[in-house]
Parts: structure tokens; C-alpha cells; sequence
């Protein structure tokens, strides 16, 4: 019995595999952790990616409609100038030279029809720009889920939800005042705006008087359908924003025996487009630090919450 605990042969060979299974242990600890760590990375660069192109796709539809607007603007103000040419040549034929305002009156009716057919136009197709943008992005979102490999959902998602406005995914655009020939641009501005007198009696007549005039150019040309530009709501840059909410599948670890508990990694980015105005094609996509708030509350799972 003295005997055996005299006998000092195998005490490497237990050494050595007590110290080879921490070595062991410490190599597949290290490839976890670099593991987790390199999908973290991988899931925040898509995040971010996901966020400023859709971001990106918003403000495409943006520069769109912007230039609609700014077409159905060029259709007025160039029905205004040849209403100023015709009304010129009239002038013109009184002193003795009428070629020029008979010319106008054949051409000027036609020419002024389709400028305002045209301005109907754009204003129909930028709605229709409008409506379709959310659904652009719905299916770009799924495109970018799968190229990136990760899983994860916007915030809004869903395309005019009207039960549900807070998460109602959507260009946040309004109609504004339907143009009219007989209004005044102010082009530094970017908008068209009427020119109002101080003096309420004067304000009145010329209400009426406009409204006179406009209804019997469009009777005499027969101007049919409205041009109606799309101008920005209210907060559109709180409410335009896009939140995405990427995680990863449920990992199991090396050495499941040692390791068992699973884990997911998850990233929060926010982004939204800026720049421009409703008549100025500038439109870019920039990126927004999310709140922390709202960063733990996506990590709990909550993605309605805020």
C-alpha cells in the first residue's frame, strides 16, 4: 500500500491532461468569444447598411415627386407666359402688325392644353410614387435580409395602416393647394404662394376676381383635372425616420456540453432622408444614433413600444 504511494510513474501523464483539457477548454472559450464578437460586428455593419438603404430608397421617391412638382411649376408658369405673349400681340396687332396674334390664336389654345394636361399628369404619377414607395421598401427589405444573413423587422412596418398610424410605413406626404394660372411664384422660396393684399375689401376682390379669371380660362381651354403638388406633413423628419432591428439565429457554442447556453446577437440602427424640399431634388439618406431607450427596448423584444 506504501508502495503505491511511493510509485511516481504517471504523474506527468495526469499533469499533462489536466493542463491539455484547460488549454483545450481556454481554445474553444477564445474561438467563442471571437465568434460572437465577429457576428456582433457582422450584424451591426448590416444594420446599419439595411437602415441607410432604405433610407436611401426614401429619399429616391422623395427627388421623384420633387421633380414632379417642380414640372407641374414649369407647366403654370409657361401657360402664364404664353397667356402674356397672346395678350402682348394683341397690343402689337393694333399698331398695324396682327400676323403675330393671329399665329398665337391658332397655336396658343393647343400649346396651352397640353401644359396643363402635362401638369395633370405629373400630379397623378407623383400620388402613385407616393403609394408605391412602402411597397418598394417592403420588398427591398426582404432582398437585404437575405443577402446580409441575418434576420430582423423595421420599424414602421406596416404600409398605411390606418388602425395603426404609429407604425403605418409611408411617405409622409400631403396634398397641397391645387395650382392655379393665376397665382404668383416666388421661385427663391421653392413654393408657390398668392399674392394677398393688406386691406381685407382689396384681399376679398382680388380673391374674386383671380377666381373669375381662373374658372373662365379653364372653361374657354377646356382645362380638365386638378394639379395638385405633394408637400411635406408636419415633423417630417421625426416622422420619416427608419428604425431597423437586426439579430441573429439562435447559436449553440463549441463544446456544447461545457457551454450550453444559447446566444443571439442583435443590433439597433436608425436612419432617415434629408435635405431637400417639396419643388428641390436633394434628398440624401444620413444616418441617426437611436436612443438608448430605445435600443433596450428593441432588446427586450418590444419592437411597437416607443
Amino acid at each position: 500500500m506504501i508502495g503505491l504511494f511511493l510509485n511516481k510513474r504517471g504523474y506527468i501523464t495526469g499533469f499533462t491532461l489536466i493542463v491539455s483539457l484547460l488549454l483545450i477548454s481556454s481554445v474553444f472559450l477564445s474561438i467563442n468569444t471571437g465568434k460572437y464578437y465577429f457576428e456582433q460586428n457582422h450584424i451591426e455593419n448590416a444594420a446599419d447598411s439595411i437602415a441607410l438603404s432604405l433610407a436611401t430608397w426614401e429619399s429616391r421617391g422623395l427627388n421623384v415627386i420633387a421633380i414632379l412638382n417642380y414640372g407641374m411649376e414649369r407647366s403654370i408658369r409657361y401657360i402664364r407666359i404664353v397667356l402674356l405673349l397672346w395678350v402682348a400681340s394683341i397690343g402689337i396687332a393694333l399698331s398695324g402688325n396682327p400676323s403675330l396674334f393671329f399665329h398665337l390664336s391658332r397655336k396658343a389654345p393647343g400649346i396651352i392644353q397640353k401644359l396643363w394636361t402635362v401638369g395633370v399628369k405629373f400630379s397623378k404619377m407623383a400620388k402613385r410614387v407616393k403609394n408605391a414607395i412602402p411597397f418598394l421598401l417592403l420588398s427591398c427589405f426582404r432582398k437585404l435580409l437575405k443577402y446580409y444573413g441575418i434576420h430582423g423587422f423595421i420599424y414602421p412596418s406596416l404600409p398605411f395602416s390606418e388602425k395603426k398610424s404609429d407604425v403605418a410605413l409611408r411617405l409622409h406626404l400631403k396634398d397641397g393647394e391645387p395650382l392655379s394660372i393665376t397665382q404668383i411664384w416666388q421661385e427663391a422660396k421653392g413654393k408657390a404662394r398668392s399674392y394677398k393684399p393688406k386691406n381685407r375689401f382689396k384681399r376679398f376682390f382680388y380673391k374674386v376676381l383671380t377666381r373669375i379669371f381662373f374658372s373662365s380660362i379653364r372653361f374657354l381651354f377646356n382645362l380638365k383635372g386638378e394639379i395638385i403638388p405633394q408637400v411635406t406633413e408636419d415633423d417630417f423628419h421625426k416622422k420619416q425616420m427608419i428604425y431597423f432591428f437586426g439579430y441573429s439565429g439562435s447559436r449553440k457554442p463549441f463544446l456544447n456540453n461545457i457551454f450550453q447556453e444559447k446566444y443571439r446577437n442583435y443590433a439597433v440602427s436608425c436612419a432617415k432622408p434629408d435635405g431637400g424640399t417639396s419643388y428641390d431634388a436633394r434628398w440624401k439618406s444620413r444616418r441617426i444614433k437611436p436612443k438608448s431607450d430605445t435600443i433596450k427596448k428593441f432588446g427586450k423584444g418590444i419592437p411597437y413600444g416607443f
